[in-house]
Order: structure tokens, then sequence, then C-alpha cells
């Protein structure tokens, strides 16, 4: 595990929670949804924003990590330009380098694996893991524009393991209209990473005042459904191209595939029913020669002009 002070603000607060009171909890989420610079400015506009007093919020910060409002402030303001960096200013960042391509992408991806799996919060996974196998709940997944493949991934193979689950477009009207029917027996499981989608927000709220439990895969300066996700993992982002990398992500999906595979009692019996499932249909072939089979242009009556 890495040490804490190595670990982005969003993450420092989310476990940092268990042992906050609820005026300090309330400084978390004020944290988790910041967006501009002036929200900063002192102790005072942060605290009538929460609704708390100054030094309710100083003993938040300093459960965090902080001894004084400036070192806090200058690491908030740092995070929030990363949070909603565009794609075009990291194209810019990118071009700036005179690294070979190829090595500096090598290097990055293993970097950006073998921090994902530093800074994984053992008790998170563990939560995620107990609500992905609870033979009680079904399971619904969704993700954004680009990591819908993500969840994709992870819901083809949750299938194949229990039954109950659930795959939603990333978006439409099916996927809010969903909504009506979720409830206290459903798990939503959302992929969500920085320039975070509303539509993605808006369904893990509308689901979790439903009472529904909810499971957010997002990167290192979280999705502001981490406020009210009952567990929360972790995946690097950054990498030497100018777009966000999915490959961390991946790497997470497939070790929750496999934990829950080691849950799982039934896994392996329904596997092996869908082996056989699908051996009982075959290859269907022309039984005549490709040539035979191939009909000329003619026979298809093509006018000619």
């Amino acid at each position: 595990m890495k040490n804490v002070t190595s670990l982005t603000l969003a993450e420092r607060m989310r476990r940092a929670l268990p042992g906050m009171s609820p005026g300090e909890r309330r400084i978390v989420r004020l944290c988790l949804a910041l967006n501009a610079p002036e929200e900063l400015a002192t102790v005072a506009i942060m605290a009538e924003a929460a609704g708390v007093s100054p030094p309710t919020v100083l003993r938040a910060l300093d459960k965090i990590g902080f001894d004084h409002f400036g070192a806090f402030r200058e690491v908030a303001m740092a995070e929030i330009a990363a949070r909603h960096q565009s794609a075009f200013a990291q194209m810019r960042r990118g071009t700036a380098s005179g690294a070979d391509p190829l090595a500096a992408m090598l290097k990055a991806l293993g970097d950006a694996v073998r921090d994902t799996f530093d800074r994984l919060d053992q008790g998170e996974l563990a939560n995620a893991i107990d609500l992905l196998a609870d033979p009680r709940l079904r399971q619904i997944f969704t993700g954004g524009r680009f990591s819908h493949s993500l969840a994709e991934q992870l819901h083809a193979h949750v299938n194949l393991m229990r039954p109950g689950t659930e795959l939603l477009s990333y978006s439409g009207h099916g996927r809010t209209s969903r909504l009506v029917d979720i409830g206290r027996s459903h798990v939503v499981t959302l992929f969500d990473f920085r320039r975070y989608e509303r539509e993605t927000v808006e369904l893990a709220h509308g689901a979790k005042r439903k009472r529904a439990k909810i499971v957010l895969i997002t990167d290192q300066w979280m999705s502001p459904i981490a406020d009210w996700a009952d567990a929360v993992l972790v995946a690097e982002v950054q990498s030497a191209s100018p777009f966000d990398t999915m490959v961390p992500g991946l790497a997470l999906v497939e070790t929750m595939i496999s934990l829950l595979h080691a849950r799982l009692s039934g896994a392996t019996e329904r596997l092996a029913q869908f082996e056989t499932a699908s051996g009982r249909f075959e290859w269907v072939g022309f039984d005549t020669p490709a040539q035979d089979a191939t009909l000329s242009a003619g026979e298809f009556g093509d006018h000619a002009e």
C-alpha cells in the first residue's frame, strides 16, 4: 500500500471518512464536489458552504493530513485542474515531450498499472466483491462514453458466474427510465472517469435515493459519485498519450472477476452449463464447393446503365 502522502486528496478524504463526525463528513462531500478555485478562497467560505463552523473545517483538514489551510488549498486547486483537464490540454502536454513515443507509452502503462494496485484499498475491494457476490441482490452495470467497454467486460464475466445481471446502455432514455424499477435489491456498478459524465452521476444519485447499493470504479481524483458510493475502486488514468488510459481499469476489472470466481461456489457449475449449452450448436457451412455457391452478378438481376 502507498503512503498516505502519495494518495490524491480525494483518496485521502475517502479513507478518513470512518473516523469523522457528521460535520466533518460534510466538508469531505463539499471537497469532492469542488469545481472552482473561488470555492477554496477562505476557511470561512468553505464553512458557510458546508453549513459548519470554521473549527470543524480545520478539524476535517487535520484528519486528512493538513496542519494548515494554505497547504490544503494548494493541493486542492491542483487537483481541481487535473480533474477537469481537457483532452486538448493533455495533447499539448504530450506533444511537448521529446521522448520516444513507444518507450514512453510502455513505461507509462506499466507505472499506471503498478500504481493502481499499490494504492488499492483492500477494504473497498472486499466491500465491492461482497456486493457483487450477494445472491439476494440483482446486479446492474454501466459506464461512460469510453469506460462503458469496461462495464461490458465486467458484466459479461459476472453473468457467466451468477444469475441476475443486466448491462445498461451508457446513454439514452433507457438508462434513466431504468430508475423506475431500481431499489434496495439492486447493486449498480458504474465506471466514471475524469470530466465525469452528468448522466452517469445522475443515474447513481437516483439509484442511491432509491436505496440501491453503489459500486464505483473511477480515477484517482474521484467522480462525485464517490460521495455516496458503498465501495470505491480507483484506477490510474494518466499515460504518455494525449488520452487517458483504460489499461489499469481493465486490470482492476480482471482482478474483480478472479476474486468473484473464487467467492462464488456455484460459478464453476454455471460456467459448465454455459459450455454445455453452447456445445449444442455447430458451425453450418455450404455442402457444395465455394465456386458453386457463388452467384454471378447476372444471376442477381443487376441492371446495366
